[in-house]
């Protein structure tokens, strides 16, 4: 992965943590599992 594809994914994870977190403690909604949320936070943590 090349550091234009590593930024693109890296704001892609964000913008879907954002908005899962949103959903679970705003809305108490969630969208996905909390080891689907953690597996994208570690991805995350991994890129940066």
């Amino acid at each position: 992965m090349d550091n234009q594809q590593a930024e693109k994914r890296l704001d892609d994870l964000r913008t879907q943590i954002t908005r899962h977190a949103h959903q679970y403690y705003v809305l108490d909604d969630p969208l996905i599992s909390d080891g689907e949320y953690d597996h994208l936070f570690r991805e995350l943590l991994d890129l940066e």
